[in-house]
């Protein structure tokens, strides 16, 4: 199974795209390649990042989905840009 943290989920999470962003770079990852792919759920874990573990933990919540679950209002969230 792809087991992938797509951007829908970050935001569902209210996390701000300026803070990702930077969060991504710091790490090396382009950020067009988030926004394309997603990151992979592992990546995130090694960090040990808190924020970066909650994310996983959505994402598995939710099965892994590329897009947001119909009706799930907190697909639409989102913080600052």
């Amino acid at each position: 199974m792809n087991k992938r943290v797509y951007l829908w989920h970050f935001r569902a999470l209210e996390y701000c795209n300026r803070g990702m962003r930077r969060w991504f770079a710091s790490r090396g990852i382009a950020w067009q390649d988030v926004l394309n792919d997603g990151v992979d759920a592992e990546l995130l874990l090694a960090s040990g990042d808190a924020m970066a573990i909650a994310a996983v933990e959505f994402a598995a919540s939710t099965g892994w989905t590329r897009e947001p679950i119909a009706g799930d209002a907190a697909a639409k969230r989102g913080g600052c840009v």
